[in-house]
């Protein structure tokens, strides 16, 4: 079993409310008709609340001490007002307690449940954003080489064939190793200001180095595509989908929003990857968990212009962050997800 980081997970609203997740373990039993939501009476604690919501309150508070641990030791104090909620993430139920009376803010606090999963991904899939980019940053594009012509003095070069190449002194190249082969696509822009984000990068193949100089000469080991004059040469990472990492969600997100649906026409489903307009300088993090909602857009009514309201499309994980922009497999959908959906904390 791997050990990852659920809840208590403190979630910064506003400056006025947070709001903290206790996971029931599976072998808690829910009450017959439990309420969606509750609000906390004078007088009550952890333990009462719980009891409107399972049939052992005392099983949840020992599972919760015991699996637990926060930074001062103690479980969460419910107060008067406070609102609790059952929630539901993957096959686990949980109690979301949001408390909004005047608080200092803190950092977040995490918790560790044990013994619990991520959830169950097609590996391979995820596998080749780790190794080959498909996403390339301006500082990578000054550091690239490029393809300078091929041994078969040919337009187009294909598995097998030698490829001269310039720019590698950037890479610390030496004989044996590999290389990533790929054109720029789309550029990836925040559609809040149209500010150039990323370049989608299009993987056409892998090159190992066999002879170093200037320039080097390159063999080609496999080709998706056709490889031409001028692609780009970038390194190609070693990294592996490491499943034993933290689940949680950021203390706080503004503006995300869904801007590549990889492989995908005008929307997706589970296991599909996309990009968001967010990365490490907005507190994103391997693990993060995020909620997609589908806009409800404007409508006229009496002249005047409406925002109706948005809904939940589904869930995604984080697995790779840029500085700017981030991968994020979609664990669940309940509806089609689409380009330039919004994306918030769950």
């Amino acid at each position: 079993m791997k050990k990852l980081i659920l809840s208590a997970l403190l979630l910064l609203c506003s400056s006025t409310s947070y709001a903290t997740i206790l996971m029931l373990s599976p072998n808690i039993q829910l009450v017959p008709s439990p309420p969606d939501r509750y609000v906390v009476s004078a007088g009550e604690g952890l333990a009462s609340v719980a009891a409107r919501f399972v049939v052992n309150p005392n099983l949840a508070m020992q599972f919760w001490q015991q699996s637990i641990y926060l930074s001062d030791g103690q479980l969460p104090q419910v107060h008067t007002g406070d609102i609790v909620s059952l929630i539901k993430q993957e096959e686990l139920f949980g109690l979301q307690i949001k408390q909004g009376r005047d608080v200092k803010l803190l950092p977040a606090e995490r918790a560790l449940i044990k013994e619990n999963k991520p959830p169950v991904l097609p590996t391979e899939m995820i596998q080749q954003f780790l190794n080959r980019p498909r996403i390339v940053t301006d500082d990578e594009l000054e550091k690239a080489g490029h393809i300078l012509g091929n041994a078969n003095k040919t337009l187009l070069a294909s598995t097998g064939t030698k490829i001269y190449v310039r720019g590698l002194d950037e890479m610390d190249a030496e004989e044996g190793n590999e290389y990533a082969i790929i054109r720029l696509g789309d550029e990836l822009r925040n559609p809040e200001n149209d500010e150039l984000l990323a370049h989608e990068a299009i993987y056409l193949g892998d090159a190992k180095l066999v002879q170093e100089g200037d320039p080097a000469t390159l063999l080609i080991t496999h080709s998706q595509r056709e490889i031409q004059d001028d692609n780009l040469i970038l390194p190609m990472s070693e990294n592996s989908y490491n499943q034993d990492f933290v689940l949680s969600s950021p203390a706080e997100l503004e503006d995300g929003k869904i801007i590549s649906l990889v492989d995908g026409v005008s929307q997706i489903g589970q296991y599909q990857i996309v990009v968001i307009n967010k990365g490490e300088d907005d507190g994103i993090e391997i693990g993060h968990i995020l909620q997609v909602r589908h806009s409800g857009g404007f409508k006229e009514d009496k002249g005047e212009s409406i925002k109706m309201p948005s809904e939940p499309a589904g869930t995604l994980m984080v697995f790779k962050v840029f500085e700017r922009v981030s991968y994020a497999v979609v664990t669940n959908a309940t509806l089609a997800i689409q380009l330039y959906d919004e994306v918030t904390i769950p």
